[in-house]
């Protein structure tokens, strides 16, 4: 109720906020070092207005190709990587959110923080899209996330939320299969 006088008001208490919705608990770390994947957001002849080029892990989107693949129910950590010193390529994926851990301009994260979009950091530099991401004179932006696919088998994208990128290439197609490696209908929700 607004009304014309003051109200005390406080805070919730942690014992007063509802139970945490069981799909946003977080998602378990990915120990297992074929779970952890690097992922390269590179543009080439930067600065040239009709050359540039839009890659991801130097290559243009193919239709007909599947770049990542995961586990329904397996946790993966991939390190973002860009190339640009000038722009922050918007990363999205859709079909489930992520978590970031991590940003190369910020740090890490205490707690993980659930996003569908994330601006992965620029280079200090724009650099060479073959050069050596943690060169310490040169790195490269970067953000490391988790992800897990839930409940769907079958082929989304993961891309470059900048339109004129997206189109141009920056692109994969990511698929996300059974247990067993099998492509699958899950149950319901």
């Amino acid at each position: 109720v607004v009304e014309d006088r003051d109200q005390p008001m406080t805070f919730p208490t942690a014992e007063q906020f509802p139970p945490m919705a069981s799909y946003l608990a977080d998602i378990p770390p990915a120990t297992d070092p074929a779970l952890q994947k690097d992922i390269y957001y590179q543009m080439v002849n930067q600065g040239n207005l009709n050359g540039t080029q839009f890659w991801i892990s130097q290559r243009k989107y193919d239709p007909s190709c599947a770049n990542e693949q995961l586990g329904l129910d397996e946790p993966q950590q991939w390190t973002l990587w860009n190339n640009s010193g000038a722009i922050s390529h918007p990363f999205h994926i859709h079909q489930n959110p992520f978590q970031l851990l991590q940003e190369s301009d910020r740090g890490s994260y205490t707690y993980p923080v659930w996003r569908d979009t994330l601006a992965i950091p620029k280079a200090k530099n724009t650099v060479a899209p073959n050069s050596d991401p943690l060169d310490s004179v040169n790195p490269w932006g970067s953000s490391k996330i988790l992800y897990v696919a839930k409940e769907f088998t079958g082929l989304f994208v993961n891309h470059c939320h900048i339109l004129g990128h997206e189109d141009r290439g920056m692109m994969h197609n990511t698929q996300s299969v059974c247990p067993d490696g099998q492509w699958g209908l899950t149950g319901p929700v």
